[in-house]
């Protein structure tokens, strides 16, 4: 008998583990629009709206596709960018992969750029430890350092 109550209590508790992952669609309500710009300059992929238009059917708003679409636009030219794929290259953050092909080549060349950048900051910064010259936070206070 305890076999087939552990047995319950562990597939309860698998049931309830899963449905708190699943998350939950507003089908009205929304602003359409500042959700699919909000999306695209995160970078998310333009299919993140499938969710939506899938869970809730015949309940979603008319017009909500197009208006997403809107500001998905509106976002993702922003999000595109050199300036924002330099920004993210030198962070070593990913690069998106949801921008078109017309935005695609300054923002890689951004990227590239950004991650160039942060190679040449890292390798500096190694040389200056090599070289037993004090780092801009590691400088002696004392005005000691070398003097011997």
């Amino acid at each position: 008998m305890n076999k087939w109550m552990l047995t319950g209590v562990v597939c309860a508790g698998l049931m309830t583990g899963c449905g708190g992952n699943v998350k939950r669609v507003s089908c009205s309500g929304l602003d359409w629009n500042k959700f699919g710009y909000e999306t695209a300059l995160a970078g998310e992929s333009v299919r993140t709206f499938d969710q939506y238009r899938d869970g809730c059917g015949a309940r979603l708003e008319e017009g909500a596709m197009q208006t997403y679409m809107d500001g998905y636009s509106k976002g993702i030219a922003e999000h595109c960018t050199y300036k924002n794929g330099y920004a993210l290259g030198f962070t070593k953050k990913s690069m998106s992969k949801s921008c078109p092909t017309e935005l695609l080549a300054e923002y890689e060349r951004g990227f590239k750029s950004g991650r160039f950048d942060l190679g040449v900051k890292v390798d500096s910064l190694k040389k200056m430890g090599e070289e037993g010259e004090p780092r801009p936070q590691e400088k002696d206070p004392t005005g000691t350092r070398g003097a011997f």
